[in-house]
């Protein structure tokens, strides 16, 4: 990927009043040039957010996200393990998804979320 900002609308499943519905979901993502991350803008039916991205070193059996929303400076962790995304946010816990975690899964599998060389401790 070049580092330029790229914006894309797809239809996700949420529960809306009781019944499973497609809404519609769109996203913005610049990358940044200093860190492993970005600015992320997500837009649904219910509100449009910003988020500062940024990926967490750690081990290496996993990555981790902090998403720190820029308007009241929450923190969300997403985590991506085996191919599966987790979140900690209330959304995550109740329904077994969410905004942050739907918004990295989906640029994780369009390749615009890079490793960085050094991010992972090596394995002993």
């Amino acid at each position: 990927m070049t580092g330029e900002r790229i914006s894309a609308a797809f239809p996700v499943r949420r529960i809306v009043g009781g019944q499973s519905a497609e809404v519609p979901f769109a996203l913005t993502w610049t990358p940044s040039k200093q860190t492993v991350g970005g600015y992320l803008i997500i837009d649904d039916n219910r509100k449009r957010t910003a988020y500062y991205v940024a990926e967490l070193p750690n081990d290496g059996t996993y990555r981790l996200w902090v998403l720190k929303r820029q308007d009241t400076g929450d923190l969300h962790h997403v985590r991506l393990k085996s191919l599966a995304f987790a979140c900690d946010c209330r959304g995550f816990t109740r329904f077994g998804h969410c905004r942050h975690a739907d918004a990295l899964a989906w640029l994780h599998d369009c390749g615009f979320l890079k490793v960085r060389a050094g991010l992972y401790r090596a394995e002993d």
